[in-house]
């Protein structure tokens, strides 16, 4: 994918933007984040040209192009569920909460997917703030090293902690998850 992100002009992806949030869900997938904030500022700029709120971009000169006109109403969500994700690889959690709640207010009632992606970071950003002690509190490198389960040092620990944290909440959703058959031990 990162090979698509180069070589798609970066003029081609600020006019689209859809396409340009597409490219922050690939590059927060692959662990960068650089350029992230500024695809998702391009992209809220044509929305609020498209919503008459703005002038125009004073940076972007050209017509806003949109191929799939029915992922447009879904980019507000897309937008905050990606920010919750930048806030947390950076570890700011209030910030991951934030915005996970305001995706959540913003996805439109099919849009099942950024539901449950701000869900997820939510659950993410409780477990940080609840079951790591502050000096091992995630950072960015952790976050982005998590790449699949049993593959990585954070991953195997956060099953770890899944499996024996004494905390009454964790202990809770263990037994949930356990006898409703969502999980193994």
């Amino acid at each position: 994918m990162r090979g698509w992100l180069e070589v798609i002009p970066d003029e081609l992806v600020r006019v689209r933007p859809v396409l340009g949030v597409g490219f922050v869900g690939a590059l927060l997938a692959g662990g960068e984040f650089e350029g992230v904030e500024s695809r998702l500022q391009d992209a809220e700029r044509w929305l609020e040209l498209a919503a008459g709120n703005r002038q125009g971009p004073q940076d972007l000169s050209a017509e806003m192009v949109v191929v799939d006109g029915h992922e447009l109403p879904r980019l507000p969500a897309s937008i905050e569920m990606y920010r919750a994700g930048l806030a947390l690889a950076r570890s700011d959690l209030p910030g991951t909460v934030r915005h996970a709640h305001r995706a959540i207010e913003l996805a439109l009632d099919d849009d099942h997917l950024c539901r449950a992606g701000a869900a997820g970071l939510l659950g993410l950003a409780s477990w940080a703030a609840e079951i790591l002690k502050p000096r091992t509190a995630p950072t960015p490198l952790a976050w982005r090293v998590c790449s699949g389960p049993g593959t990585s040092p954070t991953f195997s620990a956060a099953r770890s902690r899944w499996r024996t944290s004494e905390s009454p909440k964790v202990a809770s959703a263990r037994r949930y998850a356990l006898t409703s058959g969502r999980c193994s031990s």
